[in-house]
């Protein structure tokens, strides 16, 4: 995790988010950081073409529901 999320703000990823995981396309899986420094509960996509992120979950309980 530390290793991606360096690359990707080397790359323009917001230091509001840390990278949790790849997806395999050059797009990372994030959580965003709260006011108060901890995890919030909603999984974003990083687009490493557009150094944008994007809600695509509430939390990891339904990306892994969504899985399955």
């Amino acid at each position: 995790m530390a290793r991606n999320t360096k690359l990707a703000r080397e790359n323009g990823l917001s230091d509001a988010f840390i990278a949790i995981a790849e997806d395999g396309t050059g797009d990372l899986l994030c959580l965003r950081i709260g006011d108060s420094a901890e995890l919030l509960r909603e999984v974003y996509v990083w687009l490493h073409e557009t150094c944008e992120c994007e809600q695509i979950y509430r939390d990891l309980g339904e990306m892994i529901r969504m899985q399955e």
